[in-house]
């Protein structure tokens, strides 16, 4: 311990969470005026996803919530089978564990898209060409996850992506399509 130090933890922080309960939730609310059908959301800690999601199923019956995770990552598994499994290798920073964070609820989440690694760099790399966004390739990974999602619905639903990464810090990764 240092003094004057503080960890937070957010893997186990209840903060966490409940800082998307109170701000990011109510904002997604407002700002389409109800008008929201699902989200998607990267996984890392689970504090976005459960935080937005309580918030979400709480406002409107029905709000769809999908995470998204790299292959290799659990909480596909752990969604569906309630048990942790053994996690493979992947390679997208920022989203996907190989563990279940004490402050993610599964309670909150209806569905995990997996994703692999070239389809975020691909994805991000559309971005950046078709939208002027640079965003990182966690966001690249949601991006891809709220595509392969939306596709499989009937196309009139109002879907609100959370990109959780601007791309500045992965430049050098990105130079091919720069």
């Amino acid at each position: 311990r240092e003094k004057g130090a503080f960890y937070v933890n957010q893997y186990f922080n209840t903060l966490n969470p409940e800082a998307h309960y109170m701000t990011t939730g109510p904002e997604i609310w407002r700002d389409t005026e109800g008008q929201v059908d699902a989200v998607v959301c990267g996984m890392g800690t689970g504090g976005t996803i459960t935080g937005i999601g309580r918030y979400l199923k709480e406002m409107k019956k029905g709000v769809r919530v999908i995470g998204v995770e790299p292959r290799g990552s659990v909480f596909k598994d752990f969604l569906e089978k309630r048990m942790l499994v053994e996690a493979g290798d992947f390679d997208i920073e920022g989203i996907g564990k190989n563990f279940i964070p004490g402050v993610i609820d599964f309670n909150y989440i209806d569905d995990v898209i997996q994703v692999y690694e070239d389809e975020a760099l691909s994805t991000v790399e559309g971005l950046v060409k078709r939208e002027g966004i640079l965003a990182g390739d966690s966001s690249g990974a949601v991006m891809a996850g709220a595509i392969e999602y939306a596709r499989s619905r009937a196309g009139s639903e109002r879907i609100v992506v959370i990109l959780p990464d601007s791309g500045l810090k992965y430049l050098s990764k990105f130079t091919a399509f720069l």
